[in-house]
């Protein structure tokens, strides 16, 4: 089950971070 939400919250912090950078 946690394996699940893991790879959403990685993924997720990704792409706040390049949209802070653009």
């Amino acid at each position: 089950a946690n394996h699940s939400f893991m790879p959403i919250y990685i993924s997720v912090i990704p792409k706040n971070f390049f949209l802070s950078l653009f």
